[in-house]
């Protein structure tokens, strides 16, 4: 088992930073899915306000508006980075098992892995259909550098 290169003071810095970062991509995607609610209800307002007659390109409207939204949301939407080595944590494997921090991690697939200390099948769903999760595990250590970035996980 190989332990990251980090001093415990280094750790701690991580963390507190990580701590941030995790509470700022929390509130982002509650903000998300609240202006999706808010333009979805404003559709469906107008739908019981509007007469018929201006009802079509109001509704083509909130959709226009809708599409504008979500095409805004993903391009300006930061991904989760580690806070030490900067590695993009949700949608790729380093060697270390981001539940138990264990390394390495067997490769299966190009996204799935097998961690034989802690027993877990990882995997990331790159395309979620089926209400499938977009992972399958809890991010608590750096899947590429191996600092522990939450005891809680993520």
């Amino acid at each position: 088992m190989q332990k990251s290169s980090y001093t415990n003071e280094e750790i701690a810095a991580v963390q507190r930073k990580f701590s941030a970062a995790m509470l700022r991509h929390r509130n982002r995607q509650r903000n998300i899915a609240l202006g999706f609610i808010a333009i979805i209800g404003g559709g469906v307002l107008v739908y019981f306000v509007v007469p018929g007659d201006y009802l079509n390109p109001i509704i083509l409207l909130c959709f226009a508006v809708l599409a504008v939204y979500i095409f805004a949301v993903t391009k300006m939407y930061p991904p989760l980075k580690c806070s030490g080595c900067f590695s993009q944590l949700e949608e790729s494997f380093g060697n270390y098992c981001p539940e138990c921090g264990s390394y390495p991690l067997k490769v299966i697939g190009e996204y799935e892995r097998e961690c034989k200390t802690c027993n877990r099948h990882l995997r990331i769903t790159r395309h979620r259909h089926n209400n499938d999760i977009p992972r399958n595990y809890k991010i608590r250590v750096c899947t590429f550098c191996g600092v522990t970035l939450s005891r809680s996980g993520f």
